[in-house]
């Protein structure tokens, strides 16, 4: 599932396809056992239709971007305050912005709802009111990003895959121990 996230990242011009690429691996977990055809699953297209999410995956990526450019800034030896704290700033709105996303792709292939707002809304309670599942994607995707500068194979290859499959098993127990906000 990493390569088809990676892949739908790129089939949508990389700056609008983070939340795609999430919900292109999420489905795959999200969908029951009998239903898991992996080559079905990796050739199937993926479209990410609610309303704003191009402009949330976007911002997703200027951030990472942002956070990307000052890390390598301060590596080059212009380190300084106000560049260290932009980093961290940058840093935590990115990790943030990925569990969202994260679980808004959750949200998107288990619940079903009529209205666009409804998946947000599910989505925020999800990020505030379920801390196991929050942390767990911060987590995650901290390790990822550890991962990519240390071993960018497993970063890459391994991890967007995992950090799904963790995700939608983690949602599920919670789901089945009626953990999860109303």
């Amino acid at each position: 599932m990493s390569i088809k996230f990676w892949w739908l990242i790129l089939r949508n011009y990389i700056i609008c396809g983070i939340a795609t690429g999430i919900r292109g691996a999420m489905a795959y977990f999200a969908s029951p056992k009998e239903d898991q055809d992996l080559h079905q699953k990796v050739n199937s297209d993926v479209h990410f239709d609610l309303i704003n999410i191009r402009l949330l995956s976007a911002a997703t990526t200027l951030l990472i971007s942002l956070c990307w450019i000052a890390g390598l800034l301060i590596r080059m030896g212009s380190s300084n305050m106000v560049l260290s704290t932009a980093f961290w700033i940058l840093a935590i709105w990115s990790v943030l912005c990925l569990a969202f996303l994260t679980e808004l792709g959750i949200s998107t292939t288990v619940d079903k709802f009529s209205d666009d707002k409804q998946y947000y809304l599910r989505s925020v309670a999800l990020f505030i009111r379920c801390p196991q599942l929050t942390l767990t994607c911060v987590v995650l995707w901290i390790i990822n990003a550890i991962l990519l500068i240390k071993q960018p194979v497993i970063g890459v290859l391994v991890m967007p895959g995992l950090i799904m499959a963790i995700s939608s098993n983690l949602y599920k127990k919670l789901a089945d121990h009626q953990l999860l906000p109303d």
